[in-house]
């Protein structure tokens, strides 16, 4: 009787057409096959590179869901090697009993097992254990070769922010894009002036895109400062060796980072770096272009604060900070929205956070599943890549699409996430700030000083002792201002002598 069959042909490296096990080739002999057994070739499915752990492939789910909707029809699923099914015994004989619920038996064109002979599990577990020792023996090669490469100062991996793989010079270079962000990050957390997720954030507005997490580790990793961490195996000790690649950051700085990661030196949280300097991290001097720190200075008449340029950039410009200070509220008081205004920005916003509750739970659920799935690719690339089946400059091109496609799906998800409640708090804080933009910048903490400030000039600032300057006003900010001509024209009151050329077009306080 003429058989009905399923063909799955599945290459999970590039190396392995090279071997004549490429699709084409694997098609054209389960077709020969068929056609000398007089078989019919129901469905054919072919797994171009699989990078999904076990039997979670797509090509292979479509062919169990065809299976499954044509049981009645298929007697057999085809493939050439025992190996194109899985490298996994475990999994294999799983996947081998599934089909058989089904009625449909698994077979291997070139390794065929009689499965109706008892005896014959002995050869088939033999073909399917083959390949799965095949695989630990290459790994543990492939981690022996990468510890190797480890000790001789060679980072074997994707490099991380800030450097990138130089696939000519086979190693891990500087990045002129990033690395600065990356010093930047480092020497103002070394000073213990700023919490972490403080600096994270203004490094944030520079291009880092690292969530926390991903910041706490890159502030731990010894790579930037030319060293590569070396874990303990078996009677070896961990160790740390000098790396061929250029570092990133100083060694001073980096030690002072890892105490203060460690506990051995405290942030600094007094109120000379605090309170008294709100602006600090958002300054530019005018005269050098660099960030102003501050600090205080003890006089006969108290304790006096000043934001001034930092010593290693050998610029003097200092100013006080309570004049600085008072003079950036006399800059944000003018820009002042009406009631009118409010409530239009009110309604825009309530109506644009009214997401319907069943859409919203469906997308998340949506989202979940591609998280799962991303996350399997990754851990699949992985393993391939320390099993020495895939590239390194295919893996990096790989994994920074996953990571990219991983993060934008985490940020809709935490977006669709928030509750109502949250939503409203947004609504509740963005219109507190605008009804009375300086009476509320005052009421807050210093955190939230920073962040007004950041949300107002998302660009930092520049106070040459009388006026302010910046190259941008946020943009819904400066619309909201700008609605504001066509309800109420209003005549500021300017003082301390200030001008701005922050806003755009029609956003002059004068104007407004």
């Amino acid at each position: 009787m003429s058989k009905k069959v399923i063909l799955y042909a599945r290459v999970s490296t590039d190396e392995q057409a090279e071997k004549n096990l490429s699709l084409p080739s694997q098609v054209e002999k389960l077709k020969k096959y068929c056609e000398i057994k007089g078989w019919k070739v129901l469905k054919i499915f072919e797994e171009s590179y699989s990078a999904w752990k076990g039997f979670d492939r797509p090509e292979y789910n479509k062919l169990k869901k065809f299976a499954q909707e044509n049981k009645k029809e298929v007697d057999h699923v085809l493939f050439i090697q025992w190996s194109r099914f899985s490298r996994n015994l475990s999994e294999s004989l799983s996947e081998i009993d599934n089909l058989k619920k089904l009625g449909i038996e698994a077979n291997a064109t070139e390794q065929w097992v009689e499965m109706s002979i008892p005896e014959n599990q002995y050869v088939l577990a033999f073909y399917l254990t083959a390949p799965q020792v095949e695989n630990e023996r290459l790994s543990l090669r492939v981690k022996a070769a990468v510890r190797q490469g480890l000790k001789q100062g060679k980072w074997m991996g994707r490099a991380p922010f800030g450097y990138y793989n130089d696939t000519v010079a086979k190693m891990i270079l500087p990045d002129p894009a990033t690395r600065d962000i990356v010093s930047f990050a480092f020497n103002t957390f070394s000073t213990g002036a700023y919490s972490m997720e403080e600096v994270r954030k203004l490094a944030e507005e520079k291009g880092l895109p690292l969530k926390k997490q991903q910041f706490i580790n890159m502030l731990s990793n010894p790579l930037y400062v030319g060293q590569i961490y070396i874990k303990a195996l078996g009677d070896e000790p961990e160790q740390y060796v000098n790396g061929i690649h250029p570092a990133i950051v100083d060694e001073e700085v980096f030690y002072k980072v890892r105490d203060i990661l460690s506990g051995k030196k405290k942030p600094y949280q007094g109120k000379t770096k605090g309170e008294e300097l709100p602006l600090k991290g958002s300054l530019v001097c005018p005269q050098c272009g660099k960030i102003m720190t501050g600090s205080a200075s003890k006089g006969r008449g108290g304790t006096y604060h000043y934001y001034h340029c930092q010593r290693k950039y050998g610029c003097k410009n200092a100013f006080r900070a309570s004049n600085a200070n008072e003079a950036f509220e006399s800059l944000i008081g003018q820009f002042q929205v009406t009631d009118e205004i409010l409530s239009l920005y009110y309604f825009i916003l309530e109506d644009k956070f009214k997401t319907n509750d069943v859409e919203r739970e469906q997308e998340k659920k949506q989202i979940e599943t591609s998280l799962a799935n991303v996350q399997g690719q990754i851990q699949g690339l992985d393993d391939k890549l320390i099993k020495g089946e895939l590239p390194s400059e295919r893996y990096n091109r790989l994994i920074d699409a996953l990571e990219s496609q991983k993060n934008g799906l985490q940020s809709r998800h935490e977006l669709l996430s928030k509750s109502a409640s949250e939503y409203a708090k947004y609504i509740q804080y963005s219109t507190a700030l605008l009804a009375d933009i300086v009476g509320y910048y005052r009421r807050v903490s210093l955190a939230t000083k920073r962040k007004v400030v950041g949300s107002i000039f998302p660009e930092n600032i520049e106070f040459d002792g009388k006026k302010y300057r910046t190259q941008r006003t946020n943009e819904v900010f400066a619309l909201i201002c700008s609605l504001d001509k066509g309800f109420k024209k209003q005549q500021p009151n300017i003082s301390a002598g200030l001008s701005t050329s922050a806003p755009p077009a029609g956003l002059e306080p004068a104007t407004l």
